[in-house]
């Protein structure tokens, strides 16, 4: 039986798995910041907070809104392109404090 030289069959897998794994949490990274790249771009094109920007999944890609504003995005090779012209839209958030509602009493009856 020959002597197994380095960088012989057991190195070479070893670094293939390693090298398969980087590439699997590559790809799941992607996948899973996606809508917070959208977030980042709609925020930009919007010029509104991060934090006011809404990103819904939709077919083929996102749907961004925030400050009034709206466009659909898709994510190719980590990249976010806008699909859309900016609308504008009325408030996506109902008024604080949802739970009154003007002329009525606490629970609800006026």
């Amino acid at each position: 039986m020959q002597p197994v030289a380095a960088g012989g069959p057991p190195e070479k897998i070893a670094r293939m798995r390693s090298a398969a794994a980087l590439a699997g949490l590559a790809l799941l990274a992607g996948c899973t910041f996606a809508d917070a790249q959208v977030r980042k771009r709609a925020a930009s094109d919007f010029g509104c907070p991060e934090e006011e920007i809404r990103v819904d999944a939709s077919s083929p890609g996102y749907v961004a809104q925030g400050c009034r504003k709206e466009a659909a995005y898709v994510v190719h090779d980590g990249r976010v392109t806008r699909e859309s012209a900016i609308r504008n839209v009325g408030e996506t958030r109902p008024p604080l404090p949802i739970d009154r509602i003007p002329g009525t009493n606490p629970i609800g009856i006026e």
